[in-house]
């Protein structure tokens, strides 16, 4: 009766064939590449079920032939099972080796992704602790062109500013363009309610602009035989 149903064709063959595809699919472990081909087939056996003439000598081969891929299932099933089960086991008893995990000191050299993180965190850290804001803003001055040639960033930490960096271009130094973004900072930090900027610089670098500016040096650290660094302040 069964192979009668199968070998009339129709939704009985298709529902068949995908669910012994399927089954030999979870049986063998086979990757999702495998489910294409499979649907593939069972369409194509539905297709030649209704193209094909459904003589009673048609219908009497195809079962035929159904029972003997039946019986082939039913062999083979139980040995595909077997090795299923045996591979499974095995992977069991001898699993992959675990990426050893990394306790107790370490260094690492490209630390920028981390320097972020750690400095993220502290920051929350102490805005959390002692109630205190913190902004974020930088000023950007441009040329006849329209490109950057100098850029200055400004970190808030409550009432304080400071000077996080300050750069020009070769082209744009000593024409002014560094009081512009300093003064312009000042004037932005005021307006966000600052009361004091700061910033640290070096011995090779621009204390004197920073002088002519106000800002008043509150500390000299040695960083190397001869160069120091210093640390300004100005009141807003």
């Amino acid at each position: 009766m069964i192979l009668d149903m199968l070998a009339a064709g129709g939704l009985m063959t298709v529902l068949f064939f995908t669910a012994l595809g399927f089954g030999f699919i979870w049986a063998l472990d086979l990757d999702r590449c495998a489910r294409p081909v499979l649907l593939w087939l069972a369409g194509a056996t539905i297709l030649g079920s209704q193209v094909l003439p459904a003589t009673s000598v048609f219908r009497q081969q195809v079962a035929q032939s159904l029972g003997a891929i039946l019986f082939l299932v039913a062999l083979a099933v139980p040995v595909v099972a077997y090795f299923a089960i045996l591979k499974r086991m095995r992977g069991k008893a001898n699993p992959e080796p675990d990426v050893p995990v990394r306790t107790g000191l370490g260094l690492i050299e490209d630390d920028a992704e981390l320097n972020a993180e750690m400095y993220a965190k502290l920051q929350a850290y102490n805005i959390a602790e002692a109630g205190l804001r913190r902004d974020i803003f930088s000023l950007v001055h441009r040329n006849s062109r329209g490109e950057i040639e100098g850029s200055l960033r400004v970190n808030i930490i409550g009432r304080r500013a400071e000077i996080r960096t300050l750069w020009l271009e070769t082209e744009a130094r000593g024409v002014g363009i560094g009081s512009i973004l300093m003064r312009a900072a000042e004037e932005e930090a005021r307006a966000r309610g600052c009361r004091w900027m700061a910033l640290d610089t070096f011995s090779w670098q621009a204390a004197p602009f920073y002088e002519s500016l106000g800002f008043t040096c509150t500390l000299t650290r040695p960083i190397d035989d001869g160069l120091e660094e210093y640390f300004y302040e100005k009141a807003l």
